[in-house]
């Protein structure tokens, strides 16, 4: 019994496609609070929609997802992307939980 429903992609691989400015993307990422989180599991990719703040270089994001939390503790690479699916932003790296109340209390009034 097939638990997973199939998936067609079709278009090609843009290697060509200039690249936007940083500036560009960090606008986009500033004017919004909801991005989606992506953590890999065992069971494979988990998106969920989280708020956050762009705050000194650093994406604070609210995470309440028991899902993403376990998935952390195994890896933590990410990805988060905006809603946006016509000026798509989506951006890779690690993610930590920040535990330090001054660092916090610093980033949230």
């Amino acid at each position: 019994m097939r638990t997973e429903a199939p998936l067609t992609l079709w278009g090609t691989a843009q290697e060509t496609a200039a690249r936007l400015p940083w500036s560009w993307a960090l606008e986009r990422i500033q004017a919004t609070e909801d991005y989606w989180l992506v953590t890999t599991g065992p069971r494979g990719p988990a998106p969920r929609p989280v708020w956050g703040l762009w705050i000194d270089e650093h994406l604070l994001l609210s995470v309440g997802s028991t899902t993403h939390w376990r998935n952390l503790e195994t890896s933590d690479r990410v990805a988060v992307h905006l809603g946006d699916t016509h000026e798509v932003v989506v951006i890779e790296g690690t993610a930590r939980q920040e535990t330090d109340e001054h660092a916090l209390s610093s980033m949230v009034e």
